[in-house]
This record gives structure tokens, sequence and C-alpha cells, in this order.
């Protein structure tokens, strides 16, 4: 029984048309000849004649290569592209309907020359389906605040009130997890937006030492309560002049805070949390430190998403804390052992001092 192999040629045109993706092909030095596949045709709303013969598959006609050129000049610019491998960009069909563009670029060698090859993948419906599901994220994050704000005003009117002990005990247990809820949902907000790129900074200048002060004051009862001394030093690193930084003040406190808080509820009882913020070279430099250990299983996650070795924890305070500090262009590092405790080190450059 013998075998029969199939030309190359039509399994090449095979798969060169059943590909969804519309694909563009054209050589490195030469822009006149270009190939593209029947998807490609479809999804700008061309009606591709192609040529086809026995060494070419979809060449497109003089005519037609020209409107395409015209309508999507981006996929010549060949000098723009070698920089990126991919790309996200709005295009226009030949009905004038708007349309979203994956884009993939890659090169690969041919007989005689290094060919490009384009994969277009229509995700405008993809775009969509994103943006309602953002909508509906909003919709349901402002409706959650709502109900928790409402929870909030009720239980403080219920304390204000109530002269039993056991319901104002009940209700401020209510306040508290309605204004952790709403705590909950803001931060998750401002992270998703730093994740993204999509939050925009407030900058002004941020006085540090009055928002470390406020911060290390606003935790020195949890601290004293398990006799723990929050030490916080100013003076004797500063010669006592304010540090001011221009910054987003109100990420800026929620980084102190969140770093703060986490160390005072690290470190163990009768221990001491030391926070110290000083100038150097093009930077300023915020630290805090706890005789508290970050477990080693847990190190490589800690400051990730949702990462926290609490058993009551969300794991948020940390990230957050990373985010906000990248979004300033600045870093976190830690360093933790039985010996020496925890030290996390914020690193912020100057705006416009190079790094």
């Amino acid at each position: 029984m013998s075998t029969q192999l199939l030309d190359t040629q039509i399994v090449v045109n095979g798969l060169f048309h059943s590909v969804k993706d519309g694909l563009l092909i054209y050589t490195e030095h030469s822009t006149d000849q270009v190939f593209v596949n029947n998807s490609f045709c479809t999804m700008f709303g061309y009606t591709c004649q192609l040529f086809h013969d026995g060494n070419h598959v979809g060449v497109l006609p003089p005519d037609l290569l020209q409107q395409v050129r015209e309508d999507i000049p981006s996929l010549f610019e060949l000098p723009n592209l070698a920089e990126q491998k991919s790309l996200v960009i709005s295009l226009t069909r030949k009905n004038a309907q708007n349309i979203k563009v994956a884009i993939e670029h890659g090169v690969f060698q041919g007989e005689k020359d290094l060919l490009h090859i384009f994969i277009l993948r229509d995700i405008t419906w993809l775009a969509l389906l994103e943006k309602r599901k953002n909508e509906a994220e909003r919709i349901l994050r402002h409706d959650i605040k709502n109900y928790a704000s409402n929870f909030e005003q009720l239980a403080a009117h219920i304390i204000a009130k109530s002269d039993n002990a056991n319901v104002t005990q009940a209700a401020e247990l209510i306040k508290e997890a309605g204004s952790k809820l709403n705590e909950l949902l803001d931060t998750d907000l401002d992270n998703f937006m730093l994740e993204t790129g999509k939050f925009q900074l407030s900058r002004s200048d941020c006085n540090l030492n009055k928002m470390l002060s406020g911060t290390a004051a606003q935790y020195s009862f949890s601290s004293r309560s398990r006799g723990i001394q929050l030490s916080y030093q100013h003076e004797e690193l500063n010669n006592g002049y304010d540090i001011y930084y221009e910054g987003d003040c109100l990420l800026l406190e929620r980084l102190f805070q969140n770093l703060i808080k986490n160390a005072v509820e690290a470190s163990p009882d009768g221990k001491k949390v030391e926070v110290a913020v000083e100038e150097q070279a093009g930077f300023v430099l915020f630290s805090v430190h706890n005789m508290g250990v970050i477990p080693e299983e847990f190190r490589s996650r800690f400051m990730h998403d949702h990462a926290t070795s609490k058993q009551n924890g969300h794991g948020l305070g940390a990230y957050t804390a990373r985010l906000i500090a990248e979004a300033h262009g600045g870093r976190i590092d830690f360093e933790s052992s039985e010996e020496s405790g925890t030290t996390l080190r914020v690193t912020l450059p100057r705006p416009h001092t190079e790094s």
C-alpha cells in the first residue's frame, strides 16, 4: 500500500486561507508584493481577487494593495513595528466601522530575504465585553459602598442612643465591619487603576515628617496596649528639618499607613518598631523595622496580590504599598531573619532625577 504525499503548495494554501486570523506578509526590502489570506480581506471588508499561481499564495493586486496602504499605514511602518512584537490599535473597515485589532508581528527567513508576518485578530467584541464588565463592577462596587455606609451610619446612631452595653458593643462591631468593607473596596479599585496604569498621580509637595508623625500617633495606642514601643526617627537623621517630596500625598500616606500597621501587627509583644525617613542623593528613603519574621516559605510571594501569612488578613497592605511606590518610580525591598527581624525599605526617586 503506497502513501501519496500531498503537494506542498496545496497544504500551504489550505493552512494559509483556513486560519481565522488575518495574515499579511511581505519581504524586508520590498512591500510591492504583499500576501494576505481570505480572513484579512473579510476582516476589513475588502473584496479580494487574489492572484493564485503555482508559486504564490494570495498576492494582493496593485490597486487593492494601494488601498490597504492608505487604510492601514501602520502595517507598513517597519521602523516603529520593529521595536514591538505586538500592539492593539483601532482600525477602520471599508464600511467606516471602527474595529479594535490586536496585531502580532514576527520575522522569519524566506528563500532569499527576511519576511515580515502580521497576524491580525479582531478583538472588538472582547473590548466591548471588558467595558461592560468594568461598568458592572463599578455599579456593584457603588451599591455595596452605599450599603456599607448605611450600616456605618445606622450603627453610629445606635451607639449614640443606646444605654445597653451589649447593644452598643454589637453596633460597634457592625460599624467597624462597614468601615473595613468601604476601605477594602477603595483599596481594590485603586490597586486595579495602579496595575493597569490608569491611575493619574495628583502630585504636590508632601511633608513626609508630618505625614509619618500622624501615622505613628495613629497606631501608638494599639502599640502601647501590647507593650510595643513605636519609634519614629527624624530629627537625629535630618537635623530636625522637614522632608518634602513631590508625590501623590494621599497615596503616600496610605503606603506609610499600610507598612507601619503591618509592622505593628507583626511585631512580638514588648518589642520595638522603628520608623525612619531620610534624604539621600536624589532619593528619599523610608524604612520600618520590627522584630517579627516573615516565614521563609512566604517570602517569594511577599508584596504580591492577596498574599498574607496572617490568619484574618486579606494581603492587600504590602501589595498596595508596592504599587504606590512603583507608581512614583520607586521600589520596596525587604530583608528578614530570626536574628534581626524584618526591615522594609521604600526608595522614592526625586521627580526628574535619574535613578
